[in-house]
């Protein structure tokens, strides 16, 4: 098992490309809804994370999305 310290820096890491997933599919001056967004990204910063830990291709995190 990874450190805390590690699987902080792991979780923080999948949060900021989370967000960078998001900003590149949400249209400019799109409205954005700040419970399902931010659920989402914490979500999607979850599944990185698992990825990250179990050694899995970020692909598979776009499987994983569809049957959450």
């Amino acid at each position: 098992m990874a450190e805390p310290a590690v699987l902080r820096h792991r979780y923080e890491i999948g949060g900021e490309l989370a967000e960078v997933f998001i900003a590149s599919e949400t249209s400019a001056g799109a409205k954005s809804d700040a419970y399902f967004e931010s659920d989402g990204k914490r979500l999607l910063s979850h599944f990185l994370l698992a990825a990250a830990i179990a050694n899995r291709p970020i692909a598979e995190v776009f499987i994983w999305a569809q049957y959450a």
